[in-house]
C-alpha cells in the first residue's frame, strides 16, 4: 500500500477572503501530495506570490510561495491508502503536468464564476485547485458528481480519514519530529 494525502487549506490571503465572499468555503484552496510531509504538493495556484492572476499548474512545498509567506495557514490533512497500480496511474496522469511547460496549464477564473452559476466549464489545459485534485483523484475519492462542479467545501463532505487539523506548519515541524 502507498500513501496519497489531500490537504485543506485557507491561507487569508486577499484573494483566498476574496472567493470565501463567492463560495462561503472555509476553506479555498486544495492539493494532494504522496509525500507525508508535504515535500511536492500538486495543485492549481499562483505561480508569484504577489500576482494571483499569473496562476496554473504549482508544485507548491512549505518554503516557497504563498505557503512560505503564510506558514500558519489552517489546514485539514487527509491520508488515504492507495494500492500500488492506483499511485503509478496517478503518477502517470500527473506526467503532463510536469513536462509541458506552465503557460500550458493556466488557472481557469472563468469555472470559478461557472461554478458559482452550478455551470460546469471544461478546459482540458486549465483547472482551479478543487477541480484539479478532484480530476486527478475522481477514481479514487469517488465524488458523486462531475470533477468540473466540485468546490474545496466538497471534499469535507466526504469523510476522508482525517489525521491532522490546524496550522499547516505544525503538521510539517510534527512530520519532520518523526522522520
Amino acid at each position: 500500500m502507498k500513501k496519497l494525502y489531500v490537504i485543506l487549506i485557507n491561507s487569508e490571503t486577499y484573494f483566498t477572503k476574496f472567493l470565501r465572499v463567492f463560495t462561503k468555503c472555509q476553506y479555498n484552496h486544495v492539493v494532494f501530495t504522496f509525500d507525508e510531509d508535504c515535500k511536492n504538493m500538486y495543485t492549481y495556484a499562483r505561480w508569484i506570490t504577489w500576482m494571483p492572476v499569473l496562476a496554473g499548474f504549482e508544485i507548491e512545498n512549505i518554503n516557497k510561495g504563498v505557503l512560505r509567506k503564510k506558514p500558519l495557514s489552517e489546514c485539514r490533512v487527509y491520508e488515504i491508502d492507495i494500492t500500488h497500480k492506483e499511485y503509478f496511474h496517478l503518477r502517470k496522469k500527473l506526467r503532463p503536468f510536469l513536462t509541458k511547460p506552465k503557460i500550458y496549464h493556466w488557472y481557469n477564473f472563468l469555472a470559478l464564476f461557472c461554478m458559482q452559476l452550478n455551470l460546469p466549464y471544461y478546459s482540458e489545459t486549465s483547472f482551479v485547485c478543487s477541480t484539479f485534485v478532484a480530476y486527478m483523484l475522481r477514481d479514487i475519492l469517488g465524488f458523486e458528481k462531475t470533477f468540473l462542479r466540485i468546490k474545496p467545501n466538497d471534499y469535507l463532505e466526504l469523510e476522508l480519514p482525517l489525521v491532522f487539523e490546524g496550522k499547516l506548519a505544525n503538521y510539517i515541524e510534527e512530520k519532520k519530529k518523526t522522520v
